[in-house]
């Protein structure tokens, strides 16, 4: 993600790194791995034949408000710490079970933040402090993907992790503005 001078690159390990000086050195942003609660995310695994199994802890979307002042990162599963002070400190701002699949920043709204979540639709309208878990109109709540066109949100969603993908019926629209 660019935000200004600077690009910000997760990793599989639940790491976030920045770049911004002209060597093209990718930085640790070392604040990012004290996020209060981080020792509590987890990737979700199973135990076979004895050995532990299943995804990384690896984050899935990073996004910044319109200003470029707030930068929101989400984890499998971490919930979605952000940061008000360029990387400098990063805190969480949603229950880490809702399990976020995807956040997004509205790109003309600063105050607004959607994400895609297992429990539903989430949305903040105070730039990420607080959220609401929405599921009204959802044919399912397992939701992975979130967009905003304009002053509507496009939700999918599917009946549970391991469900068909939704097709254009399991997309969900709604005027952010109102809801």
């Amino acid at each position: 993600m660019a935000v200004g001078e600077s690009i910000y690159v997760g990793t599989d390990d639940a790491r976030m790194l920045r770049l911004n000086d002209a060597a093209g050195v990718l930085k640790p942003i070392d604040a990012f791995d004290s996020v209060p609660g981080r020792d509590a995310w987890f990737a979700g695994a199973a135990v076979i034949d004895g050995q532990r199994v299943g995804p990384p802890l690896g984050i899935r979307s990073l996004t910044d408000n319109s200003t470029g002042r707030i930068l929101f990162a989400n984890f499998h599963v971490g919930g979605i710490p952000r940061s008000i002070d360029g990387s400098r400190s990063w805190l969480p701002t949603i229950n880490i079970d809702s399990d976020v699949h995807e956040v997004c920043a509205h790109p003309t709204h600063p105050e607004i933040v959607v994400a895609a979540s297992a429990v539903g639709f989430c949305i903040s309208r105070d730039s990420g402090e607080t959220w609401k878990i929405d599921t009204e109109g959802l044919h399912a709540t397992h939701c992975y993907a979130v967009a905003i066109s304009g002053g509507e949100v496009l939700v999918s969603a599917s009946e549970d992790p391991f469900g068909a993908p939704a097709l254009v019926d399991g997309l969900f629209s709604s005027n952010i503005q109102s809801r």
